[in-house]
């Protein structure tokens, strides 16, 4: 299974030793419905003291929510293949098995904009390296375009493949992929540049 949470570090470093706690010896392979009921307790004993415990005294919900509230990422697999769902600032599990795509955090609204750009793409006929491809221009663009948002950091991929579990993406393939991603945007640059209409001149040789 793999794990991505968004919010105060007050709550997501003990929600992560709560979620080792109640998975020790648990079968993450059983139904993504056993597996959300068995996460969702293991979220709740960590939000209910954290919110009840919140000061000063007396603040409103939202301020609550606004300084402790967060998204917790789950990804897994059973005998109906890969499954996604989230746990909400409630312990409340969405899921989104149909889809097979969801964000969380600040970047998530950027997230979505630049896979619906990627969606004429016929996702499972694609194999792995280009579905890394994929994923790490769409990391990159969000981490560049809300950069003043918050959004910050190093691209970072892990990816599951042939039923097996998550790996993460070594330096070195995170640096080859990205020379891949700089490759495509150059032959996609240059097809873009070479397209005609009826109504339109070709466009200017490029100036050195």
């Amino acid at each position: 299974m793999l794990f991505g949470y968004t919010g105060n570090t007050a709550v997501g470093d003990p929600l992560r030793e709560s979620i080792i706690e109640v998975l020790n010896g648990f079968d993450t392979f059983q139904s993504r419905w056993k597996v959300a009921a068995r996460l969702c307790p293991a979220v709740k004993r960590v939000l209910d003291p954290a919110y009840e415990n919140f000061t000063p005294s007396g603040a409103s919900w939202a301020q609550i929510l606004q300084e402790l509230g967060g998204s917790l990422l789950v990804l897994g697999r059973d005998d109906g293949g890969h499954w996604l769902l989230d746990i909400n600032h409630h312990a409340t599990a969405t899921p989104h098995w149909e889809r097979g795509f969801h964000t969380v955090g600040s970047g998530s609204q950027g997230a979505e904009v630049v896979t619906g750009l990627y969606e004429h793409h016929d996702f499972p006929r694609l194999d792995l390296w280009r579905l890394k491809l994929l994923a790490y221009r769409s990391v990159a663009t969000c981490i560049k375009v809300l950069g003043p948002s918050g959004v910050g950091g190093r691209v970072g991929l892990w990816s599951s493949a042939d039923g097996g579990g998550f790996a993460q993406s070594s330096e070195s393939e995170l640096d080859g992929l990205r020379r891949n991603v700089e490759e495509w945007e150059r032959n996609e640059n240059e097809a873009f540049g070479a397209m005609t209409s009826e109504e339109a001149e070709p466009l200017p040789a490029p100036v050195d």
